[in-house]
C-alpha cells in the first residue's frame, strides 16, 4: 500500500475472478482445477471482499468509526449498496 493514499487496495485475486456465496467452496473448486466457465460473486457479506485501512495513513477517529459502521452494515446486509 502507498502510505499517502487513504484507501484500501483490491485483494490479490486475478482481474475478473469473482467469488460466490461460499468463498471457501469457490476456492476449493478453483483449487480442484476448474478455472473457467463459472462466475463467482465477491461481496463483503460473503467474505469474498475485505476492506483494509492503510496503516501508513492516519484517519481521524470519527471518520474511522463511521467507516467501520458502514462496513459492518454492508457486511451484515443492513445497508444496501446498489449493484
Amino acid at each position: 500500500m502507498d502510505p499517502g493514499v487513504p484507501c484500501a487496495e483490491p485483494g490479490g485475486l486475478q482481474p475478473g475472478l469473482q467469488l460466490g456465496s461460499d468463498p471457501r467452496a469457490d476456492l476449493a473448486t478453483i483449487q480442484a482445477g476448474k478455472l473457467g466457465g463459472t462466475t463467482f460473486t465477491a461481496t463483503l457479506g460473503n467474505g469474498g471482499e475485505e476492506i483494509q485501512f492503510n496503516p501508513g495513513f492516519t484517519l481521524p477517529a470519527n471518520v474511522k468509526a463511521k467507516a467501520d459502521e458502514l462496513i459492518k452494515g454492508i457486511t451484515e446486509g443492513t445497508i444496501n449498496v446498489p449493484q
